[in-house]
């Protein structure tokens, strides 16, 4: 069974993270504003029981080790922490979908030439505005809130 409640993102980008954490909060879980910007937004997204991982290693050890409901996923990682980004996340999506198969992939990233990947549910950019809005729609969409 398919624990929607459960989400990962994967983006290396603190502000990005931070952006997240906002429209996770906001448009998600519906705290007034203002809201307060946290230092870490990696702890704070953790301690609202979001796994956050920065390297496309981390991620290909999480997706095996937990089942996921939603990934937030973005293509442009760095392998390891001391490496430079390349596009590769979306590589992780049949890992995921081995573990998962019902599991909603959101790709994240704001590059047009990573848009229409096979096997993502949805794509929202990060870079959008209305982020938030948009993944309220597809977590009250897939059953989530």
């Amino acid at each position: 069974m398919t624990n929607k409640t459960k989400t990962l993102i994967v983006e290396d980008n603190l502000d990005v993270l931070s952006n997240f954490e906002i429209a996770y909060r906001l448009d998600v879980l519906g705290e007034p504003k203002p809201i307060r910007l946290s230092e870490d937004p990696v702890r704070k997204l953790e301690e609202l029981g979001i796994d956050v991982t920065q390297t496309y290693r981390e991620a290909e050890e999480f997706v095996g080790l937990r089942s996921y409901g939603f990934v937030l996923l973005d293509h442009n990682l760095p392998r390891d922490s001391d490496q430079d980004t390349q596009g590769i996340g979306y590589s992780l999506i049949p890992k995921i979908r081995q573990m998962n198969p019902r599991a909603i992939i959101i790709g994240t990233s704001s590059e047009r030439d990573a848009r229409g990947k096979d096997g993502l549910d949805y794509e929202l950019d990060k870079s959008d505005y209305n982020f938030g809005e948009g993944l309220k729609e597809i977590y009250e969409t897939e059953g989530e809130k």
